[in-house]
C-alpha cells in the first residue's frame, strides 16, 4: 500500500498531544480520548467492475436513460451505476461521520476499473471489506 493508513494517523496524533503535554503545558493524558473518528481512503484496482453488476434494477435504469440520451443528444453514451454509498440517516446525529462509498477513480476509464474508496473505519478494516465486496461480487 502506497501512503499512510489511519494506524500511522493515529500514532502520529497521539505523538502530537504527548509532545503538547511535555512542551507546551497541554491538559493530556491517556484517557483524554475515549472515541476514535476514521476516515480511510484508498485507490484501489479490481480484476472486476465492483459497481456494474451491484443491482440488475440499476443496470436497467441506465439501459433506459442510455437509449433516451440516444434519442435526445443523438449520442451514444452509456450509463451504468458509478457510485455505491451507504451512509447513515444524518438527522440520526449531528457530526455525520464519513459514508462508505465506492466510486470510478476522478479521470479513469470506468474499464480501467479504477476506484476512490473511502470508509469511517480503520484502513486495514477497510480493506478487508474491500476484499470481502469483492469476492462477493465475483462469486455472484
Amino acid at each position: 500500500m502506497d501512503g499512510s493508513d489511519t494506524d500511522e494517523a493515529h500514532e502520529a496524533l497521539l505523538d502530537l498531544l504527548e509532545w503538547g503535554r511535555r512542551e507546551l503545558g497541554l491538559n493530556y493524558s491517556d484517557s483524554t480520548i475515549r472515541r476514535w473518528a476514521y476516515v480511510s481512503n484508498v485507490v484501489i484496482q479490481s480484476d472486476i467492475s465492483l459497481l456494474l453488476n451491484i443491482n440488475p434494477v440499476l443496470n436497467e435504469i441506465g439501459q433506459a436513460v442510455s437509449d433516451l440520451v440516444r434519442i435526445n443528444l443523438r449520442e451514444d453514451l452509456v450509463f451504468q451505476p458509478s457510485k455505491l454509498y451507504i451512509g447513515i440517516d444524518p438527522q440520526k446525529r449531528s457530526g455525520e461521520p464519513a459514508a462508505f462509498s465506492i466510486q470510478h477513480r476522478g479521470l479513469s476509464l470506468f474499464e480501467e476499473r479504477c476506484y476512490f474508496c473511502e470508509a469511517p473505519i480503520p484502513t486495514q478494516d477497510h480493506l478487508r471489506l474491500l476484499e470481502k465486496f469483492e469476492a462477493s461480487l465475483q462469486k455472484a
